[in-house]
């Protein structure tokens, strides 16, 4: 079993992988649920998955969530998406192409 200080250290890697961003906040609150929920027990597997994820193109264009949400959802548990959506594209964009103007 990881004591405190073996957590914090954890907690610091996690928190050094995640990028740099305005949704980078709540480092405290962040520490808390860590410590509550464990998360040491897990932190090279989300450790790796952040890393993984800071490359894909969701991340890359600024579409990365609060480290807090995160943790909160077990995002590391969901895998890292690769390619393009079935269809093919930003369904969003797709959506926004097909909206039909007024005349």
């Amino acid at each position: 079993i990881k004591d405190i200080s073996s957590a914090d250290a954890d907690f610091d890697k996690f928190w050094q992988v995640w990028p740099a961003s305005p949704r980078k906040v709540a480092k405290a609150k962040c520490l808390e649920i860590w410590k509550r929920r464990k998360l040491s027990a897990v932190a090279e597997q989300i450790v790796s998955h952040v890393t993984a994820l800071k490359t894909t193109e969701q991340w890359l264009k600024g579409f990365d969530p609060a480290p807090l949400t995160y943790l909160n959802q077990s995002r590391w548990e969901d895998g890292v998406q690769t390619g393009t959506p079935a269809g093919g594209g930003d369904w969003w964009n797709q959506r926004r192409v097909k909206t039909p103007t007024s005349a």
